[in-house]
């Protein structure tokens, strides 16, 4: 999945030849009144440089490549037209000028629906704040999904009438099988009464009320529903005497029981029901899980901590983590998994700090989401820490975890040499360590870098990674920076 600069052509008649015929097919197989062609997320890059599009230009006397996607669409929509069809595109298709029939489906904010809806066309209203459901409920939860309005206020009563609802997106390369339901219930069944209820007459208490009810009937059709809202709070607190975590656990659903382990088990009903805070003296994992009797309420929720001779240590940092990042954002709309808008210039992102200037030794460890807040950022420099023992200390392994997810650019270091001393200026290696890896592989990924050794005693460690800084030329990103991303350096 991605964006990519290779697009159709619009300047090949071959090109419509074949988007004819695939649509003739599909055409065929639906009885509805609507076609949906998409028509966003295209890069011109690749139509500036081509004859046959800048001719197409030309001769159809366009003034820019917008106007040709303006141009590329319309005759898409006269072909479906021609079958007795009307088109849904998303909200790009009114860069350069809309079809005459379009019907606008607006993801980017409520704009696209707006200025559609002005100009007379009908307008599906779905963005990506309140609409799209592979997003985790901790980005937006099932109260929020209920306070949606899809018409939008800035229309009058006439404009109105152009807005023939909302719709709740689903995009799989990002919610695989086994997790649609949980994304998809239960803010499915408040964006539908979201939408059919004005909001005068919104109530979410009592639609909460109700839904505890509903949860009966997806119980019978075998639907794996998940949370209203981020389901469980942890607060932490590291008891420095007895070198122990003590785990407070907040449940947000207290309609649901909340069980757990700390053995690695899977929790069941028959595991440890919370009931008072959790002590924890060495490194473990916590598992926890919501049950509404006996049924088990979406997934389990994973909790890795460290109790390590690096904990709550001094870290130095050679490069200082990114706690604002600058995006140039061109129409490449999908960067660090955010949509942004298709504009020209800087945004600003204060995330991935992990914690702060005590994350890398704070014993809690990065889930498989990056965007947990518990991963910190290295933007387009190499990665090097030194961490203060405090006093000569034996050591047998040092570990540094790190994580990658290619498609958005953040991706594993080529290396990571692993350093030790006694004084802070004579440092000796210790080893290098890499990982095998592919950037054609979007998948995220967490992976330890640990090195073994005997017999060595220091007091500072120090660890260096090395940023590739840039994807090579065959990948769609091509020439753009790209990121380290840290959660935890651990030393046995």
């Amino acid at each position: 999945w991605g964006v990519y600069k290779d697009i159709y052509c619009a300047g090949n008649d071959d090109t419509f030849k074949f988007l004819e015929d695939v649509l003739s097919e599909v055409i065929d197989l639906f009885p509805g009144p609507y076609i949906h062609i998409g028509g966003d997320e295209a890069p011109k890059d690749r139509w500036k440089v081509c004859p046959k599009c800048q001719q197409r230009i030309k001769d159809e006397g366009l003034a820019d490549e917008h106007e040709l996607q303006s141009y590329f669409v319309k005759r898409i929509e006269k072909f479906v037209n021609s079958k007795g069809k009307r088109i849904i595109g998303w909200d790009e298709i009114l860069e350069g000028g809309l079809a005459p029939e379009a019907t606008v489906q607006s993801w980017q904010g409520t704009k696209g629906a707006i200025d559609a809806a002005k100009m007379g066309h009908d307008v599906i209203v779905s963005p990506t704040s309140h609409c799209y459901y592979d997003y985790p409920i901790e980005t937006t939860d099932v109260p929020k999904v209920y306070s949606f309005d899809p018409v939008p206020p800035e229309l009058n009563a006439e404009e109105i009438k152009h807005v023939l609802g909302t719709e709740g997106n689903m995009w799989t390369e990002y919610a695989p099988q086994n997790v649609i339901d949980h994304r998809l219930f239960p803010r499915i069944v408040a964006l539908s009464e979201g939408g059919w209820t004005k909001l005068k007459h919104k109530n979410y208490a009592d639609f909460n009320k109700r839904l505890q009810n509903h949860y009966d009937k997806l119980d019978e059709l075998d639907v794996n529903y998940a949370f209203e809202v981020s389901s469980v709070k942890t607060n932490l607190v590291f008891n420095k005497d007895k070198n122990e975590f003590v785990i407070s656990l907040e449940n947000q659903q207290p309609q649901f029981d909340l069980y757990y382990t700390i053995d690695g088990a899977e929790p069941t009903i028959s595991s440890t029901k919370y009931s008072e805070p959790i002590k924890l003296n060495k490194s473990a994992t916590l598992k926890m899980a919501l049950y509404r009797g006996d049924k088990k309420v979406g997934y389990t929720i994973e909790k890795d901590y460290t109790i390590s001779k690096s904990q709550n240590k001094k870290v130095e940092l050679t490069y200082p983590y990114s706690a604002v990042i600058p995006l140039l954002t061109g129409p490449i709309k999908l960067i660090w998994g955010l949509k942004s808008q298709s504009i020209f210039g800087v945004q600003l992102y204060e995330r991935f700090t992990g914690g702060g200037d005590f994350a890398l030794t704070d014993g809690v460890r990065g889930t498989s989401s990056y965007r947990d807040g518990l991963w910190q950022v290295f933007g387009q420099t190499d990665f090097e820490a030194v961490v203060d023992l405090e006093k000569a200390t034996d050591i047998n392994k040092i570990i540094i975890g790190f994580f990658t997810a290619s498609s958005s650019l953040v991706v594993f270091p080529e290396y990571v040499e692993f350093f030790t001393s006694d004084d802070k200026e004579n440092y000796r290696s210790l080893g290098k360590i890499s990982k095998d890896f592919s950037l054609k592989d979007p998948s995220w990924i967490k992976k330890d870098f640990s090195l073994g050794v005997d017999n060595v005693s220091a007091r500072y460690v120090k660890i260096f990674a090395k940023n590739p800084l840039t994807v090579p030329d065959w990948h769609p990103a091509a020439g753009r920076r790209v990121w380290l991303m840290v959660d935890e350096i651990i030393i046995e």
